[in-house]
Parts: structure tokens; C-alpha cells; sequence
């Protein structure tokens, strides 16, 4: 996982070297953008053009949409072509999507993918779901998306890409997640449920997860311990029940907090809060500033 900074949610420069990943090849052409509406009712497929007003969105620039004139108080849309390329989706329906697929690629036009959630909620019902690219996630207060259920989590996040979380709503990772990216947390909460949720974690300087201040990350399972993932807190807040941290942590101001919490990596505090009933500091710590 590389970090690039602090990157602007829509305006963040990709190469086009990292669009051949696992074992599939996708070319990706310039072509004109095709905004196009889902107008499907209860189970059906993406790929079926006669379910869009425009035709099957499948491009880095074609633009996805769902509501608010929605069909059915819900939806489950197959996406069987694991060609499928997506590059935006907005949704607006206070009502939830179900997406089942075998593999479907997120790959932004010169700047990440984006998914925009405007209300309802967005499941990543089962799938690999690739970020090629980064993928930005604007999910309104009191919407969500959420990758694999958290006890069947059949869904999972691979790729070369990142993850950048805004607009107030709650992104859940349930289950383990492979992708390689940086995960910046600028607004909103991402929980996660499983040890590994958080991608590939390697511990480096170059690695991480970034919690901005408006940015929340809540280890949600009774007991999360997060193997090497480097987390940085850039004045948000990290907490949960009972967690621990191997990976280092540095704290820039911001909140660490949580029942019971343990950090076993090398721990640096420049500035900001340790709080809660019991917590440990096993590993190094490094102080620079004030507690």
C-alpha cells in the first residue's frame, strides 16, 4: 500500500500502469461518457441493456445511476459479466441495493472511481470487488455501504487501489479485504469486523490508514487485533470494544479510545488523547508532545 498524501476526493492523478491485476486483463479505452438509469424491478441484471435508460454503463467514464424514482422498496442487480467496469455510481433511494457478482472493477477517468450515496444503503452482497484505482466513497449521514455481511462475508476488496471515505455516512468492511491502497478516512466512520479488513498491511512508512480529523475508524468485533497495518490519526478518532494494534501508530492529534485496547507496535504521540477503562501500551512509545 502506497501513500500518496492527502489527496483530493475527486481530483487525485492515477497512472494507467496498475490496470492489469489477478488473473484478468482489462483494456481501457477513452469513450464518451453514457449517463444511464436503472429502471429494473426486483432481480435483474446489470448487463441487460433493456434495464437502463441509456444503455449498460461500463466504462471509466460512464455514470451509473439508481433513484430516486426507484421500482421496489428494494433490489438485487447481477452483475454476470466479470468484464464489468465500473467508473461512477450514484444512489439516491432510501431503500437498499443488494450488487452479487463474480468479479466487477472500479477504475476511475483520471481521478479515483467514485461511489456516491446520496440516501439508502449499497451491499456488497458476495464478489471481488477490484479497485484498480483508487475508489472514492461519498456517503451521505444515515447511508451506507457496506462489503460482505459480517457473518457470511462473501464480499471482499482486492486490487492495486485505495480507499478514500467522505460525507458523513457509515462504510462497513466485514469481512477480510486484499487491496493494497492507502485508506484515508477524511469523514464519516468505517467499521471494520475482521482482522485483515483494512487490505495488505506491511507496517511501512509508505502504508496506512489515515484517520483525518471528521474521520472515525471503529474496530467493531468484540476482539480486532489489526496485523501490521500502520495507522496514522491525523486529528479523527480510532475506537471500539476491545482492540488491539501490531502495526505502528502515530498519533498527530485526535482519539484513541475503546474499552479494553493494547498497541504492541512502536507508538509515537506528537499530540492528541488516550482514553479508556484499560489500555496498554506494549511496544515503544515515542513522545513528542503532550498527552
Amino acid at each position: 500500500m502506497q501513500h500518496r498524501g492527502t489527496p483530493s476526493l475527486f481530483r487525485h492523478q492515477l497512472t494507467w500502469c496498475a490496470l492489469i491485476f489477478c488473473a484478468t486483463a482489462i483494456t481501457v479505452s477513452a469513450s464518451a461518457q453514457v449517463t444511464s438509469t436503472w429502471q429494473a424491478n426486483g432481480v435483474a441484471s446489470w448487463n441487460d441493456p433493456a434495464n437502463w435508460t441509456s444503455g449498460v454503463p461500463n466504462g471509466t467514464s460512464d455514470h451509473a445511476m439508481f433513484g430516486p424514482a426507484f421500482p421496489d422498496d428494494k433490489a438485487t442487480v447481477f452483475i454476470v459479466d466479470p468484464t464489468t467496469i465500473v467508473g461512477n455510481l450514484t444512489y439516491n433511494n432510501p431503500f437498499q441495493i443488494d450488487l452479487v457478482a463474480p468479479t466487477v472493477t472500479f477504475v476511475g477517468d483520471g481521478s479515483p472511481a467514485l461511489i456516491e450515496i446520496l440516501d439508502g444503503h449499497i451491499y456488497f452482497d458476495s464478489g471481488d470487488y477490484v479497485l484498480a484505482t483508487d475508489l472514492a466513497v461519498s456517503a451521505q449521514p444515515g447511508s451506507t455501504l457496506t462489503v460482505g455481511a459480517e457473518l457470511n462475508p462473501a464480499a471482499s476488496l482486492s486490487g492495486v487501489g485505495g480507499l478514500s471515505i467522505q460525507g458523513g455516512g457509515d462504510i462497513i468492511l466485514s469481512g477480510a479485504n486484499s487491496y493494497q491502497g492507502v485508506t484515508n478516512i477524511y469523514n464519516g466512520k468505517l467499521k471494520v469486523f475482521d482482522n485483515n479488513s483494512l487490505g495488505l498491511g506491511t507496517g511501512s512508512v509508505l502504508d496506512g490508514t489515515f484517520v483525518h480529523s471528521g474521520g472515525i475508524l471503529e474496530l467493531s468485533h468484540p476482539s480486532i487485533d489489526l496485523p501490521d497495518e500502520r495507522i496514522v490519526v491525523e486529528g479523527g478518532t480510532v475506537t471500539g470494544g476491545n482492540w488491539a494494534l501490531t502495526g505502528p501508530v502515530q498519533l498527530n492529534g485526535g482519539t484513541l479510545t475503546g474499552d479494553s485496547w493494547t498497541l504492541h507496535g512502536t507508538t509515537t504521540v506528537n499530540s492528541g488523547t488516550l482514553s479508556g477503562e484499560f489500555w496498554y501500551v506494549r511496544g515503544p512509545l515515542i513522545l513528542d508532545g503532550d498527552l
